[in-house]
């Protein structure tokens, strides 16, 4: 399993997802010959309660994580 996460990235910004100008050769290799999944639930809208939800598999209130952990 790989599991790709990347920040401020839209849901069509790769070429692989319909993006007329971006250049992503080896994602699109990926999507082409694995499973694309393209419908999910994201637990937040900004990194550090997305990623706390995805490692510990729990809601990212429950560890108080309500927005992006500058410092």
């Amino acid at each position: 399993v790989i599991f790709i996460l990347t920040d401020d990235q839209g849901f069509g910004d790769a070429a692989f997802a319909g993006h007329p100008h971006v250049k992503t050769p080896h994602l699109d290799r990926l999507a082409r010959e694995g499973t694309w999944l393209q419908q999910f639930y994201v637990a937040a809208t900004v990194c550090s309660p997305s990623r706390t939800a995805f490692m510990t598999a729990h809601a990212p209130a429950r560890h108080r994580i309500h927005g992006h952990l500058s410092g």
